[in-house]
């Protein structure tokens, strides 16, 4: 695609009935429209894929590890952490805001190629460790990094739903 768009924000809306009665109950679902999108690199997703490596997984494979092992974590032990790496930011002259990393330009220029290539890379990830967000997570419990991933996620994805007024009465997150 070449846009790195990877974060898109849906909203599924009820097509009108053919009975013409308008009632929503009778509509069927079938129009999807993208109400914002978000880049690539500054996605939870490509984060969960650093960490899933950081913790000795395959990423963007086994994401699904970490979920299991966030309910036998201690979020409070691993949140500061992820909260310096990613954060809401008001986007200058939309009225937007952007989920923004904040944990790559400390360590190297090429952060964000890093994590393009972390799909390819061997197991034994070399240059892992160069980056202070990994150092700074291997201190911790997997089960706590975890934790404290799911929490950061779950007040990402709210305040940026808030914020940009993406508020509904039911949400999926995918």
């Amino acid at each position: 695609r070449g846009d790195f768009a990877a974060g898109k924000l849906l909203e599924l809306r009820a097509a009108p009935s053919k009975s013409g009665c308008g009632n929503e109950a009778s509509a069927a679902w079938t129009e999807l429209q993208v109400l914002d999108s978000m880049s690539l690199f500054d996605s939870v997703g490509f984060l969960w894929a650093f960490v899933t490596a950081v913790l000795g997984f395959k990423p963007f494979r086994h994401e699904g590890k970490l979920t299991g092992l966030a309910g036998h974590g201690d979020a409070s032990q691993t949140l500061h952490i992820f909260e310096e790496a990613i954060r809401l930011e008001p986007e200058p002259g939309s009225g937007r805001w952007r989920l923004r990393t904040l944990w790559h330009a400390e360590a190297t220029d090429n952060f964000q190629l890093y994590l393009a290539g972390l799909e390819d890379r061997s197991p034994s990830l070399s240059g892992l460790e160069s980056f202070r967000l990994c150092r700074e997570l291997r201190l911790h419990k997997p089960a706590d990094v975890a934790a404290g991933l799911q929490h950061v996620t779950e007040l990402l994805v709210l305040g940026y739903l808030e914020r940009n007024a993406f508020t509904r009465s039911n949400v999926c997150v995918a």
